[in-house]
């Protein structure tokens, strides 16, 4: 499986993360609770993709909430594709 750079998973943490809110928003705003519902399932489902995703392309090491410029594990940079 090719790994995604940590920029892009972010990007997509939080596009995914925000269309969940704007769904359940939505939801609450016409009382509708299977929206609502939906809505809380497409936040949740942003949060286990950043969980599995949000790794250093190097070694693999979960980067947490690491905002840096390199990794805290292996010390490499995050925003340079590994040579394999």
């Amino acid at each position: 499986m090719k790994k995604l750079m940590p920029k892009t998973v972010i990007k997509l943490f939080w596009s995914i993360g925000g269309i969940g809110a704007v769904i359940g928003l939505i939801g609450v705003g016409y009382e509708t609770e299977p929206l609502m519902i939906t809505g809380i399932a497409v936040m949740m489902s942003a949060i286990v993709f950043k969980l599995i995703f949000y790794r250093c392309p190097h070694c693999g090491g979960y980067l947490d909430r690491n905002a840096g410029e390199f990794c805290h594990k292996c010390g490499k940079r995050l925003f340079e594709k590994p040579t394999d």
